[in-house]
């Protein structure tokens, strides 16, 4: 039998209200914290993410606990325990998800390392810990809160999602894949019983809980079974949650689902094989939650001494032992989708999963509504300037690693600006040509003939979200083409551009989608053959690799 302090605590609790002799069984509690040392908790207290609230005092040997919760709907119950078994950790947690981090404690000199921390508390519900305080047998006492990798500190991190593919949506109505992350009561909706998702983060997570809300109306919509899958590279993936029987006992209600055994990945793919009975899918939101992911704040305590600041940073868990597998032949793919999308311009891994190259929906807002200039016999700082920016402004850029919402750009970002406020211009120079990149649009093709001046070769492209495209190339002060890519009929215009463009749109190529003929142009088609003629065919960690120039403009 191993000692308390190496212990998973296994109890059976019953609860009775204020108003009742009766004790009722409820559900079991798991308990586990160890920091290296011998700790056996005399009282423990823990906030979930629903809201609930517990506090729990233990024996000396730890054979039976005693405390109160508040529910998530503000009733406070009386709560009894005794302990049912004990089981070495982490073996015998039964499949309960823990946290293990590397802690530090502040002192007078700085920073120091504290040690290993190990922590365990299962009560039953699907929602995850977000707080604990505890004191042990000692007089110790201890308290923190997790935070998550997410910019917002938040377990959310949804917000790290950088693309959302569908197997099917209906564009036509709005009702699309990228709806499915974003903040507004918009929702995803199939013309099938059955659909697939992928979402792309821009670091692997190790995703414990995912979310699902129903849509505005029609419950027999609302997907009934799925499963939950997670790849590294998006080909090879591993089963993380199989669900069938679910329904939602609402409009827009939100679901929380528990995966017994997270891994870290950068791709979640949402397989959904059943609903309600209607011939349609749809939801409202899908989003992803890490709790801990980021580590911990707090304090720690020794008896007779003053409290001291203590973090901790989780220890990265490996992926659990068990096979990722193609997905089956006959399965929906983003990541074959993506195959599709290499055109002879854009190796693999270069464009997403709409055909945006994926430098620039990286860069992007999630609801983009930008322009690229790309000039040859311009640095990037004249580039600039020849645009209209101020030279007092201009300042070197670090782009960051995640946007703080989905309305930034990752140039405002770096920027510090407030999304709607003004444009960022981000400047660079890759080979022979220099790009400046507007996230606002601010900037447009009128600009691009001034570019070309005096013996230079500019292009300009401009993109929104809601439904304009279109390329401007000039020569020497001269405009010799303007492109709409909803006017382009590719076999009959491309004998009729200059060499230069005609190279470019044809290694930009064609990108199939479910609502677009065989060969049409897609929306993207302009940004690419832009990229294609500047040779961008990158991604933001090259531009990472380069001087940069940023400035607000506007």
């Amino acid at each position: 039998m191993p000692s308390i302090s190496d212990e998973v605590s296994m109890f059976r609790l019953w609860r009775r209200t204020s108003d009742s002799a009766e004790w009722l069984p409820t559900s079991r509690l798991l308990v586990h914290v160890g920091d290296g040392g011998s700790v056996v908790p005399a009282h423990l207290s823990w906030v979930t993410e629903d809201g609930a609230q517990s506090a729990m005092g233990f024996s000396p040997d730890m054979a039976t606990c005693y405390g109160h919760r508040r529910t998530t709907a503000g009733d406070v119950v009386e709560v009894r325990g005794e302990r049912d078994d004990r089981r070495v950790y982490p073996e015998g947690a039964d499949g309960a998800l823990g946290y293990e981090f590397d802690t530090e404690v502040e002192d007078a000199g700085g920073w120091y390392p504290a040690g290993r921390l190990k922590m365990l508390i299962d009560d039953g519900s699907e929602a995850p810990v977000r707080w604990v305080a505890w004191g042990d047998q000692t007089g110790n006492t201890c308290s923190f809160a997790l935070r998550s990798v997410s910019p917002s500190g938040n377990a959310d991190v949804s917000d790290l999602v950088s693309a959302v593919w569908a197997s099917a949506e209906h564009r036509d109505a709005g009702e699309v894949a990228k709806n499915l992350v974003d903040a507004s009561t918009s929702k995803w909706f199939a013309p099938h019983n059955r659909a697939s998702l992928e979402f792309r983060l821009t670091q692997e997570i190790a995703v414990d809980r995912y979310v699902l809300t129903a849509a505005n109306d029609a419950p027999d919509r609302d997907p009934a079974t799925w499963t939950l899958r997670g790849s590294a590279d998006g080909h090879l993936w591993r089963t993380l949650d199989i669900r069938s029987g679910q329904s939602f006992a609402e409009r827009h209600q939100s679901r929380m689902y528990r995966i017994a055994e997270p891994g870290s990945y950068g791709h979640y793919r949402l397989d959904i094989t059943g609903n309600n009975g209607s011939p349609h899918l749809q939801l409202q939101a899908v989003r992803f939650r890490a709790y801990g992911s980021g580590g911990f704040v707090g304090y720690r305590q020794r008896p007779g001494h003053a409290p001291v600041a203590y973090r901790g940073i989780r220890v990265a868990q490996a992926s659990p032992d068990m096979p990722a597998e193609p997905l089956p032949e006959d399965a929906p793919a983003p990541s074959k989708a993506r195959r599709a999308t290499s055109t002879r311009g854009f190796p693999p891994n270069t464009l997403d999963a709409e055909g945006t190259p994926i430098w620039l929906s990286e860069l992007a807002s999630d609801e983009p509504h930008h322009t690229l200039h790309v000039v040859r016999g311009l640095e990037p700082a004249q580039a600039l300037e020849a645009l209209g920016a101020n030279p007092q402004l201009f300042q070197p850029c670090e782009l960051p690693r995640a946007k703080p919402d989905r309305w930034s750009s990752l140039p405002g970002a770096a920027l510090g600006i407030q999304p709607g406020t003004s444009a960022a211009l981000l400047a660079g120079r890759i080979g022979a040509w220099t790009f400046v990149y507007d996230d606002s649009a601010f900037t447009g093709h009128d600009d691009t003939t001034s570019l070309s001046a005096n013996g230079r070769v500019a292009a300009t492209s401009t993109y929104s979200s809601h439904g304009d495209a279109d390329f401007t190339y000039a020569v020497d002060g001269t405009q010799l083409a303007w492109i709409n890519v909803y006017d382009l009929n590719l076999k009959d215009d491309l004998s009729g551009m200059p060499d230069e463009l005609r190279a470019a749109f044809e290694a930009a190529g064609t990108v199939e989608h479910d609502y677009l003929e065989p060969g049409e142009p897609d929306d993207d088609v302009c940004m690419r053959a832009i990229c294609a003629l500047a040779s961008l065919s990158c991604t933001v960690e090259d531009l990472r690799r380069i001087p940069l120039l940023a400035t607000p403009f506007g």
